[in-house]
């Protein structure tokens, strides 16, 4: 018999041991290592999807910032246009028969009823047009913007003759504004899908009906630049 048979007889059992302590360990931590597994892909798919939400900021900000960009330019186009109107139409300004005013991306030019109609009456008179076209004239260049035309009256009630015509301030306002938007587009040249035309009456005034001062203001046409919805 081999003289090292105890050696070898050794080392059989001590490999016979390491491997069931091998396949003890491989039993008892190969959850652990399925674990680490899915551990590590869902790291994966959470580093995807910062990357994704990354990319989505930086194209809103990239988006705001454009459109942050064209309302500045839009804000500044209105203010030109505002200060255009404002050398057109410093005599009217100075007698406060027309009032321009700009808040932030919309403009407003507020006028006298008496510069535009004669009492009770809807159509333009002379006068009214040459303030109208000088009006005109700058507000068509204004770019991508709606033009509302809106007619307003003190509470007057309508007499005479102008009643048969015209039964209420509704019809007098309504028929107002309608005029000033053909101008508009007739004499202007304004894109008629840009311009609406509204009567409100007696129901929005600016100041007291109590006065003749206060019906005054009160008769008025206001032309909007707003913003295309």
């Amino acid at each position: 018999m081999d003289r090292n048979w105890p050696a070898i007889l050794l080392s059989v059992i001590l490999v016979g041991i390491l491997a069931g302590d091998a396949v003890w360990f491989l039993q008892k931590y190969k959850p652990l290592g399925r674990e680490m597994e899915k551990v590590r892909g869902e790291n994966d798919d959470l580093r995807k999807e910062i990357t994704g939400l990354q990319q989505s900021l930086t194209q809103q900000v990239s988006e705001l910032s454009r459109a942050q960009q064209e309302k500045t330019e839009e804000v500044s186009r209105l203010q030109a246009a505002k200060d255009s109107l404002a050398v057109a139409m410093q005599d009217e300004i100075r007698k406060r028969e027309i009032e321009i005013t700009q808040l932030a991306d919309q403009l407003k030019v507020s006028i006298t009823d008496k510069i535009l109609f004669a009492s009770g009456e809807s159509d333009i008179s002379p006068a009214g047009v040459r303030v109208l076209r000088r009006v005109g004239d700058v507000l068509k260049n204004v770019r991508n913007k709606n033009v509302r035309v809106e007619g307003h009256t003190d509470n007057d009630p309508m007499r005479g003759r102008l009643r048969a015509r015209m039964p209420t301030n509704w019809e007098l306002s309504t028929a107002r504004a309608t005029n000033v938007v053909r101008f508009l587009q007739e004499k202007i040249g304004m894109d008629p899908k840009r311009l609406e035309a509204v009567g409100l009456g007696q129901y929005r005034p600016v100041a007291s009906n109590a006065t003749e001062a206060g019906k005054a203001q009160n008769r008025r046409i206001e032309i909007f630049l707003q913003p295309i919805r």
